[in-house]
Parts: structure tokens; C-alpha cells; sequence
């Protein structure tokens, strides 16, 4: 997101940004406002960085324990090999992950790259997406490719709807963590939780299991992570029972400061109030 026109609470216009990569004029209201819930200002115009989509593709997948995927996973990101996507699906009640890497190109060099991600990865090279990319956890995209998800042990709410979601952010080394994390939650608590995102740090999570259980669960996941600038367990969609038993934020840094920059936005609290973080 290169800039943004917004309306703030008192009706002013506000534009920052622009078109083109390298203006950087004025204050960068767009990256403020991106995440915000609507609490600071309404974006009435946004301009967008695109990229042509490549003429060829290649996925590649490989399956093993939690850690030794996570290791392999970010061994693939921090590569020179330019993938486009590097993908971790680790079902509920599993001790076992499946990593899918995605390589986009031209040619013949798509070919050779994916040929070097799979000595990486130990996996195989195929032309379609695992059943589960592109999809939240717990819900399947319908695709096969040859190439199942490798689930080692129950499925418990892997394959389910309804649930509990959360978006769990984390550190390259931190992805292991969650993985692990994940695993004994479940041994603890006896619910399911299930992982799926990016290897990059940026993961979803369902959660099935009673109010409390997943309330102990949410916690546990948060307890992997000391300081909130190292990564995040923010909990989406919940029934009111689960709500009633967590804070859906967790931990936050910086809190303060927002609530200066609400304050200085939005002083009679016209937008969303309530919507963000601490009552913001």
C-alpha cells in the first residue's frame, strides 16, 4: 500500500503517499491506519504496489516431524532461491507438518529452482497445490495434487468449520515454537489445534475444545512469546462463551501510544470505539 486518502473523525481529508514507489512526502497515515480497525480514519482512496503474475509455476512438498519442517522451512526462506510462497499445514493432533514451497517464474528456470528447493526440502516437485493451500485451517480448498496432507495422528477439529480462530505471528526461529507450542496445548488440555501459514512467521490457528480449555490453550500458545514485539496470538472469531474466558488481543507493546494517537485522530471517539485493542 504506496498511500491513502483518508476522512478523519472531523471530516478533514487527509492524503498520503502516492502512486509511485518513492514518494515519501508528509506523514505516512496509510501504514497507520492499515490494521486499525477503522478507530483512527475511513480510507475513501487507497493506491496499491501490484505485480504481474508469472507465466509458470511449481509447488514443492515435503512432510516430517514439527521441528525438522520448521528447520527446513526457514532454511527455504532465507535462501537465495526467491520463493514466492513457503507455506507450513499442520493439522490438529499431529506430529507431523507438511511444508509446501511455491516458485513462480519463466521458463526452464522455474524447473531448476524447484529442483533445488526439493534437494533442500527432501520433497517432491509437482504442478498442482496441496488440497490445504490458500485455505484456513480446518477448511479444505477441495484441490488435490497427488500430494496429501500428511496428518500423523487424529484430525481432531482439523477438518471441522466451527471453531476457534486466531492469527498467531512469530520470529523465523519462533515458528518452531508455535509448532511445538501447538502440540502440547493439546496434550494438555485435550482440545485440537490446528496450524496453517506462512513459514515466514504469519500463522492461523484453530482451536476446538470447550471455553476454558481453549481460553488455557490461547494463553499457552501466548506464553511461547515474552515480549509482544517478538510475536502475537490475537484471537479473530470466537463464540461469546470463549470471549467471556480471554482477552482476544493479549499482550500489546506501544498500547499507550495508540491511545495518544486515538486521542489526537478521533478526541470524542466517533469511530469504532471499542473496536481496537485496550477499548480503543
Amino acid at each position: 500500500m504506496l498511500g491513502a486518502t483518508v476522512v478523519l473523525a472531523d471530516g478533514t481529508i487527509a492524503s498520503s503517499g502516492g502512486k509511485v514507489v518513492k514518494n515519501v512526502a508528509g506523514y505516512d497515515l496509510a501504514k497507520l491506519l492499515t490494521g486499525a480497525y477503522g478507530t483512527l480514519g475511513v480510507v475513501v482512496r487507497a493506491a496499491f504496489r501490484l505485480h504481474p503474475a508469472r507465466p509458470d509455476r511449481a509447488y514443492v512438498v515435503a512432510a516430517g516431524s514439527l521441528a525438522d519442517v520448521a528447520a527446513r522451512a526457514r532454511e527455504v526462506v532465507t535462501s537465495q532461491l526467491a520463493p514466492a510462497a513457503v507455506e507450513i499445514d499442520r493439522p490438529a493432533g499431529s506430529d507431523v507438518a507438511e511444508v509446501a514451497v511455491l516458485i513462480e517464474g519463466t521458463g526452464s528456470a522455474v524447473g531448476q529452482r524447484a529442483a533445488a528447493v526439493a534437494e533442500v526440502l527432501g520433497g517432491r516437485v509437482q504442478v498442482e497445490a496441496p488440497r490445504w493451500w490458500a485455505a484456513l485451517p480446518g477448511v479444505s480448498t477441495g484441490s488435490t495434487s497427488g500430494g496429501s496432507s500428511t496428518s500423523g495422528g487424529s484430525s481432531t477439529g482439523g477438518e471441522s468449520s466451527t471453531g476457534t480462530y486466531a492469527k498467531a505471528t512469530a520470529t523465523l526461529v519462533g515458528v518452531a515454537r508455535l509448532l511445538a507450542a501447538a502440540r502440547d496445548a493439546e496434550q494438555r488440555y485435550g482440545i485440537g489445534v490446528a496450524l496453517r501459514g506462512s513459514a515466514a512467521g504469519v500463522l492461523h490457528a484453530m482451536v476446538t475444545g470447550t471455553p476454558e480449555a481453549t481460553a488455557s490453550a490461547v494463553g499457552h500458545l501466548r506464553g511461547v512469546v515474552t515480549d509482544p514485539r517478538d510475536g502475537t496470538v490475537t484471537v479473530l472469531r470466537a463464540s461469546p462463551e470463549v470471549r467471556a474466558e480471554l482477552d482476544v488481543w493479549g499482550p500489546v507493546g506501544g498500547l499507550d501510544l495508540m491511545r495518544a494517537i486515538k486521542q489526537q485522530l478521533d478526541p470524542g471517539r466517533n469511530l469504532a470505539p471499542g473496536r481496537f485493542v485496550g477499548g480503543i
